[in-house]
């Protein structure tokens, strides 16, 4: 079987971390390059804060969000696999 992309959701938690470790064997195999999606729920910080505060906070959330793919890209590449990491909000 081959596979063109593949695509994944990833929250940073450890299941979605062996998950990804075996869609990366699956890519290195087959050529795929993987998509690595990590969505934002920027509702969960609405209303607690001012419009300002709110917008710096949502940057914050997509920074981490970022940094959280920063090790998956490494570790594809490591094994000759392209992987594209996405943050989008809910």
């Amino acid at each position: 079987m081959s596979y063109q992309r593949i695509l994944v959701s990833t929250d940073g938690s450890l299941h979605a971390e062996r998950t990804l470790n075996r869609v990366i064997s699956l890519a290195a195999a087959t050529g795929a390059v993987i998509i690595l999606l990590h969505v934002i729920d920027p509702e969960q910080t609405e209303g607690r804060l001012g419009p300002v505060a709110h917008e710096e906070l949502i940057d914050r959330v997509y920074s981490e969000a970022r940094a959280l793919l920063h090790p998956a890209e490494r570790r594809a590449e490591a094994h000759g696999v392209q992987l594209i990491g996405e943050c989008v909000a809910a």
